[in-house]
């Protein structure tokens, strides 16, 4: 409750120096003069009166309309329960990770096609609760339609065999099989270099939205964000109370 009172205190500051007549284009143009090196991808106005919510990559800040004061932080609705900044930074998120392409992921899809459920996953072959999770999402696919995601983080950086693993992996003749046999264990085949897989992008993606360890898990197409293992039980429940797949 202090760091949320500190927090209100400083919002107070900032709007005390907030123009009459704030202008969304005439702000990005003043950070663009003044902060060349500082890319701005989007300026609206934000939840609270008298700030604007600036999009910089994976980052939400807000911002007085005179450019001179940045709060960076989270903006709370007290009332609603809403954590306003969190949701934005999910929403980057999201879209982050579909501008990927579904094609350049490992997927694993229901038997009979209907997908009632998308679990899109960071992951290392190498990660204990990332192996735990496959095998139980694996047997969960077909009872709950599960449509089964995943972009390739190696932990210990793309120079590491983690890496290589993942790479023969997506460049396997059949990369579900072989995602599967990495997660129980077993090795897999190493392929030639002619082959260029995502690695790279997926790992520098997930470094972008604030993945630092495996699993890292995005539900549905608009769902919760959030690193760590939970049972797929309870992801299904999640995934249903957030509303499910919506495209």
């Amino acid at each position: 409750m202090r760091r949320y009172l500190v927090g209100v205190g400083t919002l107070l500051v900032l709007l005390a120096t907030v123009t009459a007549n704030a202008d969304p284009d005439a702000l990005r143009a003043h950070l663009a003069e003044e902060y060349p090196d500082f890319s701005v991808d989007s300026i609206e106005p934000a939840p609270l009166e008298g700030l604007y919510e600036v999009v910089s990559g994976a980052e939400v800040m807000y911002i007085s309309a005179d450019g001179r004061y940045v709060l960076r932080g989270e903006l709370l609705d007290l009332v609603a329960g809403r954590n306003l900044t969190s949701e934005v930074q999910q929403q980057l998120s999201h879209q982050q990770v579909e501008a990927l392409g579904e094609e350049n992921m490992v997927v694993y899809e229901p038997a009979g096609g209907e997908v009632e459920h998308q679990i899109t996953v960071f992951t290392d072959t190498t990660c204990g609760y990332c192996q735990e999770l496959h095998q139980e999402v694996l047997a969960a696919i077909d009872r709950h339609g599960i449509e089964l995601r995943y972009l390739m983080f190696p932990r210990a950086g793309l120079g590491s065999r983690a890496a290589e693993t993942l790479r023969d992996i997506w460049c396997a003749d059949d990369p579900q099989a072989a995602m599967t046999a990495a997660k129980r264990g077993e090795s897999v085949p190493a392929r030639d270099s002619s082959c260029n897989p995502p690695v790279a992008e997926h790992f520098e993606t997930g470094q972008q939205i604030g993945v630092t360890g495996t699993p890292y898990i995005l539900l549905n197409d608009a769902g919760p964000v959030f690193a760590g293992y939970r049972p797929v039980e309870q992801l299904i429940e999640m995934s249903r109370e957030s509303g499910g797949l919506r495209e």
